[in-house]
């Protein structure tokens, strides 16, 4: 009857998030395996040393442990998770635009700061994921799920 009924309606939801989830989570990854090999021509084309690179590296790692509590507060507090998903996007969008702009260590090393505190696409996700997968009395359902949007993380590495 109607529980039959708003049982698999609540499964076609999940089903359709979790394509969602995953189709984002490959254009995300994808990105990053295109862009992230062509920063050692930037990094020859202006000339910046190890110790610049170093910091750079430090700077990226930093903002991407400060962005994600930050983010992860925001979406306790002030934001929905699809917000935060959305931000996660456009921050990245705008440093990869000053990737491709730049012409100058500083707007590199901006760029890596400004990506480093909104990138937080997996980290999204799977809390999403995980959400809605609460209920599920599915044995395992929470790590099938986990597994495919890693697997498509690493198919988007392998064509990016």
């Amino acid at each position: 009857g109607k529980v039959r009924v708003s049982f698999l309606i609540q499964i076609m939801f999940e089903e359709r998030l979790m394509l969602k989830l995953r189709v984002l989570v490959m254009i995300d990854f994808l990105a990053v395996a295109i862009l992230v090999p062509l920063l050692r021509s930037y990094f020859l084309d202006l000339n910046i040393s190890t110790e610049k690179f170093g910091l750079m590296s430090s700077s990226y790692s930093l903002s991407q442990l400060l962005g994600g509590m930050l983010l992860g507060a925001l979406s306790d507090k002030a934001f929905t998770r699809k917000n935060i998903l959305i931000l996660s996007f456009v921050g990245s969008a705008i440093s990869y635009g000053m990737v491709g702009l730049s012409k100058s260590f500083q707007l590199l090393l901006v760029s890596r700061v400004v990506v480093g505190l909104v990138k937080q696409t997996m980290t999204v996700c799977t809390g999403i994921l995980t959400e809605y997968l609460m209920d599920n009395d599915v044995p395992g359902a929470r790590a099938k799920e986990i597994g495919r949007l890693s697997a498509c993380a690493t198919g988007a590495f392998v064509v990016g």
